[in-house]
């Protein structure tokens, strides 16, 4: 687990990284919850995103308001990955805004409309309406975000289970 949050640091642009690491450290562990199968490769991860948020949000107080979202952006994409979970920067853009949405449930409308303003100046990130859905489904579906009856909202944790290949 160490050299994956090694290898995570390592690519985030950012000055703290000793502060990032003991960040990852308390977010990413082994999860003791559930048993570990006799065809899985790894242990099963839990990525608690309730502790991610609040203490990227500290590690990155430094630095200027237009480079805090590109970089808070780089750095869950970059997490997923590491972790075997295949999100866009997009999804990670979306995820990125969320995390100050709090415990209620957001309507798809609003956060799309939310989101309009922000890809204004995050070209880079922008969706059309189809691309916008689909990403939400797709990350309700890997088990980040919740979404039912055109409501979500973000979940605190994402356990994530490493099968093998089969062949």
């Amino acid at each position: 687990m160490q050299e994956i949050i090694e290898e995570i640091v390592e690519k985030i642009d950012i000055a703290r990284k000793d502060k990032l690491t003991r960040l990852l450290n308390d977010c990413i562990k082994v999860s003791k919850d559930t048993q570990t199968s006799t065809y899985a490769d790894h242990d099963n991860v839990l990525f608690k995103l309730d502790l991610f948020f609040p203490g990227f949000e500290k590690i990155s107080n430094d630095i200027t308001k237009d480079k805090r979202l590109p970089i808070g952006v780089q750095a869950l994409y970059t997490i997923f990955w590491a972790l075997g979970l295949e999100i866009d920067q997009e999804e990670a853009f979306i995820l990125y805004h969320l995390r100050n949405q709090g415990k209620f449930r957001l309507k798809e409308e609003k956060l799309k409309k939310d989101l309009k303003g922000m890809w204004g100046q995050h070209k880079e990130f922008a969706l059309e309406d189809q691309d916008f859905s689909h990403a939400l489904k797709s990350m309700m579906r890997m088990g980040i975000i919740d979404y039912r009856k055109g409501n979500l909202s973000l979940k605190k944790g994402v356990l994530i289970t490493y099968r093998r290949e089969r062949k």
